[in-house]
């Protein structure tokens, strides 16, 4: 998406009677939890999440919800128009 990489996560419960949830996790992103990029993330709705797989202390946006490849979508774009 814009050039970087985005995991789509899916959870289907086993139990059919519980809503199944979507989220998108921006991948490209090994960031703090204060940076200014997750600020910017944060203002799209964006969380930040330790990643697996990095060092301590680093992770990643990510974008849960209904509408969470636009909100993804639009924290890229901006984050494109700052650089």
């Amino acid at each position: 998406m814009l050039g970087q990489k985005v995991f789509l996560e899916s959870y289907f419960p086993w139990n059919f009677f519980e809503k199944s949830s979507v989220r998108m996790i921006a991948a490209n992103f090994t960031i703090r939890k204060g940076s200014k990029e997750m600020k910017l993330a944060e203002k799209f709705g964006g969380v930040w999440e330790e990643g697996y797989y990095m060092d301590e202390g680093f992770g990643w946006p990510v974008f849960g919800g209904d509408d969470c490849d636009q909100h993804c979508f639009e924290f890229l774009k901006e984050w494109r128009k700052s650089k």
